[in-house]
């Protein structure tokens, strides 16, 4: 399915969050889970500038492609 979505390349994932690192982790233990064969997701906390938009307890994933 991601492989397919993402034109077969390698793909990053991150989950992305604002004040939430537990539920972050535990989201990217349940996709790691999910994508058997993908490296575990990176888990990292917004930035100011979306930060201020979203709010506290925010997540997000994000795919990108691998370099």
């Amino acid at each position: 399915m991601l492989g397919a979505a993402a034109g077969g390349e390698l793909v990053e994932i991150a989950v992305q969050h604002l004040a939430a690192p537990d539920r972050a982790e535990a989201l990217a233990d349940r996709l790691a889970k999910r994508l058997p064969g993908l490296p575990r997701p990176r888990v990292v906390e917004v930035g100011a500038v979306i930060g201020v938009h979203v709010g506290p307890g925010t997540l997000g994933v994000t795919i990108t492609p691998a370099h």
